[in-house]
């Protein structure tokens, strides 16, 4: 268009306290974003956004309906919208990291035609999913690509969002997106599916909410015991606390449901940008019960997740659990379905069931790539402090140069995470590509 966008430093301030929290404003002055489910209308006094999808219409929809019919419903649900994607994209590559989540794309997409898997695995014993993988592999009697993620293969100098008006890659994806991309363009695979999102759209809600929810419905019952002692189970809290929780959620009824801020080695004038408006989808909710909140904006936190992958090839990256259908059917049933028997996401496991494996519908935890992200800091550390200290966040007063400075040291480990630093050099990177 000719013109020069400059960057909106309040926006690249809130970026840094919630990266997950989508706004209209972009960190480009003057460049907005519809968000997920609006319409925006231009006229000649501006431009207004308007939900066309409203969260709040399908909110406890089916809240009376029992554990196994809501089970059958998702079943049901999950099944149609991976056959329509498989029609849509035949012969999909299937990111599968052993976990739950894309073990179910896997498994719902091979009832339907071939599908390709792909898995990513690290050094580190904590991101070694290989076992979980290869029983996914023999249970659906597909060949499975294992790939060696290494920290030497990080360029912690690219960001491969610089081409979008707010930077969203994750530097170690850089591996999986080139190997997908080869994998796909060998293969003949028509898209790249990704199971990301499913934590947050089956209920990995890890508060008490769900038994001030189950109170308002019920008011007391016995049933609210088997919910508290489900929830406790389930988080690992103790039974105490999650009556003190749920008791405080119950009186104030009007209590936000708060976005999780990070403050790590930020400067009190970035605090101080904090934007405090709530997301449209949780204005929209705002009369709901807490627990249905939560489940609401987490969803709202998985769609600014879909830009993390940035595979550069001519195949789209599906996240078909983010899917339309599912999202309201989720919505609809009890919070406390959740957890119940003492399981997170304990309605989609009984959904899938017929379809997997115990050893995946029933394990308690899963990986995570915090040891690869403290290999990949560890080796550019001195890289990434001096970026930091001598950059354009430190620059624009919104990082602290001092606490910077300590990461080096032994008091430094105290001061942030290495997901953080990283987090925090991946903006760095994407601001200089836009100076």
């Amino acid at each position: 268009m000719g013109i020069t966008p400059h960057i909106d430093w309040k926006s690249i301030a809130n970026g840094l306290m919630a990266p997950d929290l989508r706004r209209h404003q972009t960190c480009l002055q003057h460049v907005t974003e519809v968000l997920p489910g609006e319409m925006v209308i231009l006229d000649q006094d501006g431009s207004h956004h308007h939900l066309l999808w409203n969260p709040a219409a399908y909110v406890n929809n089916n809240l009376q309906c029992d554990f196994e019919q809501a089970s059958c419903l998702l079943k049901d649900a999950l099944c149609r919208v991976m056959s329509t994607w498989t029609q849509r994209y035949p012969n999909p590559l299937i990111s599968v990291s052993g976990g739950f989540d894309s073990s179910v794309l896997a498994a719902l997409s091979a009832q339907y035609g071939p599908v390709g898997l792909i898995h990513f695995y690290t050094a580190s014993p904590l991101a070694d999913e290989r076992i979980y993988a290869a029983a996914l592999a023999d249970h659906l009697e597909y060949s499975i690509s294992p790939t060696l993620m290494s920290p030497q293969d990080m360029d912690v100098a690219i960001n491969l969002s610089v081409h979008r008006p707010r930077p969203s890659a994750r530097t170690f994806t850089q591996i999986f997106d080139l190997a997908s991309a080869q994998r796909a363009a060998t293969r003949d695979h028509g898209a790249h599916f990704n199971g990301g999102g499913g934590d947050n759209v089956f209920g990995k809600l890890h508060s008490a909410y769900p038994l001030a929810d189950r109170y308002s419905h019920t008011a007391f019952s016995r049933a609210l015991a088997s919910t508290a002692r489900d929830i406790c189970a389930v988080t690992g809290t103790s039974l105490p606390m999650v009556l003190r929780q749920a008791f405080k959620a119950c009186v104030r009824q009007d209590m936000l449901v708060p976005w999780p801020i990070m403050a790590d080695l930020l400067t009190p004038l970035a605090l101080s940008m904090q934007d405090t408006d709530v997301h449209p989808w949780l204005k929209a909710v705002h009369g709901a019960p807490p627990g249905a909140r939560q489940h609401v904006r987490s969803i709202a936190r998985a769609t600014a997740s879909t830009d993390h992958l940035n595979i550069s090839d001519d195949r789209p990256t599906i996240y078909p659990l983010l899917s339309q259908p599912i999202l309201e059917l989720c919505l609809s049933f009890p919070t406390w379905f959740w957890f119940t028997g003492g399981r997170d996401r304990a309605l989609a496991r009984a959904a899938m069931e017929p379809f997997l494996p115990p050893l995946l519908t029933g394990r308690a935890g899963k990986g995570a790539f915090d040891g690869l992200l403290h290999q990949i800091w560890i080796l550019h550390r001195d890289t990434i402090i001096d970026d930091l200290q001598n950059g354009c966040l430190a620059d624009h007063g919104l990082v602290d140069r001092d606490a910077i400075g300590m990461l080096g040291t032994d008091r430094g480990v105290a001061l942030a995470t290495p997901t953080r630093i990283l987090h925090l050099h991946e903006m760095e990177i994407w601001c200089r590509a836009w100076s």
